[in-house]
């Protein structure tokens, strides 16, 4: 089928099957975890008989297909079909937006290069996620608004792409999304957000505390032999915009020209193909044979078995998800208390050492102020020394002239006493008497008196 642009294109018939594979989503937001995601354990399901589609229902879509992305041949269900160009994450049903109809379902659009192709992919057949190939596009010829599963509570509302094995139910409720679509698979967007186009820019993912919040509201059923998916309630987003939500109505087109007129003219379109009304792909469940209810037994034990699997593996992943809570915990307030003793130590050894500069600093100016007072010192010492220096010799000077003085004063005293002397025995010659000797009185007493 040829592109219709962006507008939307639907594609309407009877029946299910066939493949697509890409990659996971990765344009949503990453927000980390919150509380545990509680498991919940799959309700049992009635046998389920999937048939691969009939060779004629690829045939219809191998050419509209082709230019898009590639066919290859997967063991549980037959041919499918890959898309090109697919971004790293990718999954179904995120580049595009919801809109409502007139019978009230809510229709997938379209945007971008997914235009070109997803009005058959997101319509028709189902989606399988698989371990060598990814996503992968299981053809079938029932036209459905969208093949999702749906969540909503909390003022956010998910979905999920269901897989082949939901294909050939009159009606899938909430029992049986919770059995086949994981709550991880789920993309978030705030009510508001859900007919926003490029809803791929406001996901919200791996939000274990939205998921929580949100119960399972998938309702699909057949009326009047076609397909309605109520999706989130419109009361809902209209609540939530404060703004009435608009209801677009199905135009149904035989041709590739009749649906790209449609298309051009803003009219979401429901194309079915004239080979694909003619193929009748949903038979009686009563017509099938002792060989495919057997099969189909043992599919269904198989696929028990590997629920009950997954079930126990995810009960043993949330016990370790738990323990590693609680060491993460533990070992998270065991660093607050090793930082909070570290910040202390460090508050103490910051308080002592402004307390030892404080005190070197007091003992700094102490010394400056002793080393400025030795210095004053030192200075009035060399200076006395300098004055000493200059004195010295005159204080050598005045004592000898002081001892010179002295000589000269007692030579002149033995001067006089001399002169004395001699005048007194010069005076006791002419009177013919000796004089007495002063100094030595002794000599005076043999002599005699003059008579």
């Amino acid at each position: 089928m040829a592109a219709f642009g962006k507008s939307l294109i639907l594609l309407s018939a009877i029946g299910f099957s066939g493949c697509i594979v890409v990659q996971q989503p990765a344009q949503e937001t990453y927000v980390a975890p919150g509380p545990a995601l509680a498991p919940v354990a799959p309700a049992p399901q009635p046998t389920v008989v999937y048939e691969p589609p009939p060779q004629q229902v690829v045939v219809v879509y191998q050419d509209d297909l082709s230019p898009y992305g590639r066919w290859i041949d997967q063991p549980r269900y037959g041919r499918c079909w890959i898309p090109n160009r697919t971004p790293n994450g990718w999954q179904p049903y995120t580049v595009g937006h919801w809109a409502y109809t007139s019978d009230g379902s809510c229709v997938w659009v379209s945007d971008d290069d997914e235009a070109q192709w997803g009005g058959i992919v997101y319509h028709y057949g189902q989606w399988a996620l698989t371990p060598d190939w990814g996503w992968v596009w299981v053809p079938g010829t029932v036209w459905a608004p969208a093949w999702v599963a749906w969540r909503d509570g909390g003022g956010y509302c998910g979905w999920a792409p269901l897989p082949p094995e939901c294909a050939n139910q009159d009606q899938i409720a909430y029992v049986e999304a919770d059995t086949y679509c994981p709550r991880d698979r789920y993309v978030y967007v705030d009510e508001g957000d859900i007919n926003q186009p490029r809803l791929d820019r406001h996901f919200v993912r791996n939000n274990v505390t939205i998921i929580n919040n949100t119960t399972n509201i998938t309702n699909i059923t057949v009326v009047n032999n076609r397909v309605v998916n109520n999706g989130v309630p419109v009361h809902n987003i209209e609540q939530r915009t404060g703004r009435p939500v608009q209801r677009l109505t199905l135009a149904d087109a035989s041709s590739p020209e009749q649906a790209r007129q449609l298309a051009a003219a803003g009219a979401p379109v429901r194309y079915t193909t004239p080979a694909i009304e003619k193929i009748q792909t949903r038979q009686p469940r009563a017509g099938a044979t002792p060989a495919q209810v057997q099969t189909a037994q043992e599919r269904q034990t198989q696929l028990n078995n590997q629920l009950e699997h997954d079930k126990q593996t995810g009960q043993n992943i949330q016990q370790k998800l738990d323990n590693q809570v609680n060491t993460d915990k533990k070992l998270q307030l065991e660093d607050q208390a090793a930082r909070q003793k570290q910040a202390d130590l460090d508050k103490q050894i910051q308080q002592q050492t402004q307390a030892d500069r404080a005190k070197q600093a007091e003992l700094d100016k102490t010394a400056e102020h002793q080393k400025e007072l030795d210095a004053a010192k030192a200075a009035e010492q060399e200076k006395a020394a300098e004055h000493q220096k200059q004195v010295e010799p005159q204080q050598q000077a005045a004592a000898e002239h002081e001892k010179q003085a002295a000589a000269e004063k007692q030579a002149e005293h033995g001067r006089q006493v001399e002169a004395q002397k001699q005048a007194e025995a010069d005076k006791q010659k002419q009177s013919g008497k000796p004089q007495p000797d002063k100094q030595n009185p002794d000599k005076n007493k043999g002599t005699p008196s003059p008579q």
